[in-house]
């Protein structure tokens, strides 16, 4: 086995290589580049629509500060196209986050296609490698961080959304952990007896331990994920707006692509209903070392099903991209409709830019809403994958063999396979599932789907 020391240098090495990749290579612009956009109205715009009214002058209104000058609400105020490159994206907020979750994020990856090398070249699997383990880990913390600096910007009623939220998603989860084990393939409960069993066996090395019930262990696991819950809210919401804007103004190839995607999320979530999924594919009357070999099929196929659904919903990542940019057209169209933002027929010129401006300052911010919980499920599936045991071979058993050095004698491949696949499948159902509410709630309010 590599020691973590001899590891130490391969970390860094695959450190350098991806920082060295990202300082010529804009992570950002690959995603974002050359979508479209409108720009705010400048002022000198606004005002000639203003000198070409009937009554050539602003009306003065007492609610309108004084620099300010008003519109009437039937100008036409008409949007100029552009199309986003590198110099425009540095300079939105948001950008170094969105840098840093992608560049983190590619270190994963390269790190595990190194640990395949490796073991290709072996002729052995390369469980050994904590490589894998830092960078996901380094991925799926940054990931959390971005979230959640961006979630305490909010205040009053939408942090009060993300709570209601984060609080409805952990009855839900403390329902599913707390059901029995026949109806959701979660692996909690031999995930816990597995650790008991390695404690005990190992009584010299970890003398005091506390032995609570199966329950008990349940609700501890539905309260740690109530916080990332929180998190999660908002990038949920943006997912199904997103969606249904892009499903309306799309068409051909590329709406079936966003069908697709919505087909894949249903069945990554139906994966771990054992009567819907695994009682439908594996038998209980096959023979034992037949049931064993469908079973193991089963497991490598949702390891599929997820890398599937990761992959489609990072090709259709531009067009909710491009979806939201053009929010800026409906937000214009509301603020020159709505009575509520005129006085005396009336709008106000910066009201009209700040409609606008709005979505293309936000522009990065939205884009680590849509990625952070693809990334953070690919950080787990790649931790899933390389310390899990699961192969890319269909046909294959997983690995059975604690590939840790002894004095991790908690972490085995199973408690690896278990916990990630938890996470990937809780991941992705949650963030599913606000989608799909948020989006038929603003149907039924707002008789909109965007």
């Amino acid at each position: 086995k590599m020691s973590v020391l001899k590891e130490l240098p391969v970390v860094i090495g695959v450190g350098m290589v991806v920082r060295t990749l990202s300082r010529f290579l804009s992570l950002a612009s690959v995603f974002l580049g050359d979508l479209e956009y409108a720009p705010y109205p400048s002022t000198d715009y606004l005002r000639g629509l203003v000198t070409n009214e009937s009554s050539s002058k602003a009306v003065a209104l007492p609610t309108i500060p004084y620099q300010d000058f008003t519109l009437s609400k039937h100008a036409k105020v008409k949007l100029h196209k552009d199309k986003l490159d590198r110099g425009k994206l540095m300079t939105m907020p948001f950008y170094e986050d969105l840098e840093e979750i992608l560049f983190f994020s590619l270190g994963c990856l390269v790190a595990a296609v190194v640990c395949e090398i490796y073991a290709l070249l072996a002729g052995r699997p390369a469980l050994t490698f904590s490589l894998v383990l830092f960078w996901c880990m380094m991925s799926a913390t940054w990931v959390v961080k971005v979230l959640g600096s961006r979630t305490l910007l909010y205040r009053g009623e939408e942090f009060g959304l993300a709570l209601y939220s984060g609080t409805t998603l952990f009855m839900f989860t403390l329902a599913i952990l707390l059901s029995s084990n026949t109806t959701f393939e979660l692996d909690l409960p031999q995930l816990y007896q597995d650790v008991l069993t390695r404690v005990r066996n190992n009584a010299d090395v970890l003398p005091f331990v506390w032995e609570p019930k199966i329950q008990t262990v349940q609700a501890i696991v539905a309260l740690f994920v109530f916080p990332f819950a929180i998190l999660l809210a908002f990038p949920a919401i943006r997912l199904g707006r997103s969606f249904c804007s892009a499903y309306a103004a799309s068409q051909g190839r590329a709406r079936t692509l966003l069908c697709v995607d919505v087909a894949l999320s249903a069945a990554v979530g139906l994966a771990w209903v054992r009567p819907l999924a695994r009682d439908l594919l594996v038998s209980t009357t096959l023979p034992s070392h037949q049931y064993r070999f469908l079973g193991n099929f089963f497991d490598n196929l949702r390891f599929y099903l997820l890398i599937t659904a990761i992959i489609i919903r990072l090709v259709n990542f531009r067009p909710y991209m491009q979806a939201f940019l053009r929010l800026s057209q409906e937000r214009l169209s509301r603020v020159m409709s709505d009575k509520q933002y005129h006085e005396k027929g009336r709008v106000s010129a910066a009201l009209v830019q700040k409609a606008v401006g709005n979505i293309y300052v936000f522009t990065c911010g939205a884009a680590v809403q849509l990625l952070a919980p693809v990334l953070l499920t690919l950080a787990a599936l790649v931790l899933l994958k390389s310390k899990g045991g699961i192969s890319f071979n269909l046909l294959a058993f997983p690995a059975e063999v604690d590939p840790l050095e002894p004095g991790f004698l908690l972490l085995s491949p199973f408690f690896f396979r278990a916990l990630c696949s938890f996470v990937c499948w809780w991941t992705w159902t949650a963030v599913t599932s606000i989608a799909v509410v948020s989006s038929c709630y603003r149907r039924i309010a707002y008789k909109s789907w965007y």
